[in-house]
């Protein structure tokens, strides 16, 4: 069965939506991401600059975090948080 997933991010690939069959985790959209961006894949815990909701809700409220499975008309936003100083 067909999921469609709608995707925002504040860097590369924005406000699309993701036509997709089968499982689908967090994990996967997140890393896939990254390397399309050339950006190191954090491997155990998430930059604190990196912010990942998952409907709304931070995705650490989801009891499996980044192996969430994501389900038809999700909405996955990931953020990198710019950095500033002077």
């Amino acid at each position: 069965m067909q999921k469609t997933i709608k995707l925002l991010t504040n860097f590369g690939k924005s406000n699309e939506n993701l036509k997709v069959e089968g499982t689908l985790r967090v994990r996967e959209v997140f890393v896939s991401l990254m390397k399309d961006m050339n950006i190191e894949v954090p491997t155990e815990e998430l930059d604190p600059l990196v912010e990942i909701l998952l409907n709304g809700r931070d995705i650490n409220f989801y009891s499996k975090k980044l192996d969430e499975e994501l389900k038809d008309g999700d909405i996955l936003e990931i953020y990198l948080t710019p950095l500033g100083g002077g």
